[in-house]
């Protein structure tokens, strides 16, 4: 069986997307992005990549007091989000990848912010 080299210098790929604006209650579409690394192997081939877990997350990092963010679904990259009072919102889009590595394991995690203006 081979062993995974990974570089461990690299994580995942992760952007929220653009700065973007929208209404109270009016679903907004958050265009994320989550690119795995590249997990080398020594003579195993690609079967290697199927032990690899990423994990993707969508959360309200800051907003206003009693500012809520709904998300339609917060475990995929691109999805929605609605909320529920206005101001200045900064969410995250994190991705956390293990990678198996015999009786171990490597964890890389990477965050990307993007900051939603929600007006009444």
């Amino acid at each position: 069986m081979g062993i995974y080299d990974p570089d461990p210098n690299q994580a995942p790929t992760v952007s929220a997307g653009p700065n973007q604006s929208a209404r109270v209650g009016e679903p907004l579409k958050l265009n994320g992005t989550v690119t795995k690394a590249k997990v080398r192997d020594s003579g195993v081939g690609p079967e290697n990549e199927k032990l690899v877990r990423l994990t993707i997350e969508w959360s309200l990092f800051q907003g206003p007091a009693r500012g809520k963010a709904r998300f339609d679904k917060k475990n995929v990259a691109a999805t929605t989000a609605t909320f529920n009072l206005p101001g200045t919102y900064v969410l995250r889009l994190r991705a956390e990848e293990v990678i198996p590595m015999g009786g171990s394991s490597i964890e890389h995690t990477a965050d990307s912010f993007v900051t939603i203006t929600i007006a009444a």
